[in-house]
């Protein structure tokens, strides 16, 4: 068995062994920044893989956001629609108010001015459980004689207009120091 001496002094032995482990060490972090900067290299390449995928699949399912934004629109446009075409029925089913007026001067006018209306009204009663709902016009006046008033009602009948044209009363009366026959009329529609 061979033993051999080491006679190189002490602060020497010293400087080397910190050079090897200086050298172990540096070897150890390069490894490691290795490693570390191969896991971000694969953590950024992945993250632009994902951001890619993400586009193409926005680009693929763009057509279907449009849709759903043009489906929006068009379902408040009919809603809009609706509303108008619900409008359009109520006012085609009721007599508007314009042509009742128009034609109860008509058939004033058709009596050659001895006629005139003094008090209008309108009376609506809405529809019940087996009672249909009716409205009616009912016109006070005066005229010059029952004659005028009777072809005053015959007028609103022959309109096509009012389901029933009824004289409630006629009374006479004067106006203007002229004797007049006045009447109350209703007119169901």
């Amino acid at each position: 068995m061979s033993r051999h001496l080491d006679l190189m002094p002490a602060g020497v032995l010293r400087r080397q062994a910190i050079g090897d482990a200086t050298w172990l060490w540096s070897r150890v972090l390069l490894a490691a920044g290795a490693i570390c900067g191969a896991v971000a290299a694969t953590e950024v390449w992945r993250a632009q893989e994902a951001s890619q995928v993400r586009a193409a699949l926005e680009a693929e399912y763009a057509p279907i956001t449009q849709l759903r934004a043009d489906i929006r629109t068009l379902r408040s446009q009919i809603a809009g629609l609706h509303d108008t075409e619900k409008l359009a029925i109520e006012l085609a089913i009721k007599q508007p108010m314009t042509t009742l007026l128009g034609r109860v001067g008509q058939s004033a006018a058709y009596a050659g001015g001895e006629l005139f209306i003094e008090r209008l009204g309108f009376n609506s009663r809405p529809s019940t459980p087996g009672s249909p709902g009716s409205q009616s016009l009912r016109l006070q006046g005066a005229a010059r004689d029952s004659e005028a008033i009777s072809r005053f009602a015959d007028r609103l009948r022959e309109a096509g207009l009012f389901s029933e044209v009824q004289l409630r009363s006629t009374g006479s009366r004067t106006l203007a120091s002229q004797p007049v026959t006045a009447f109350d009329l209703t007119c169901d529609f």
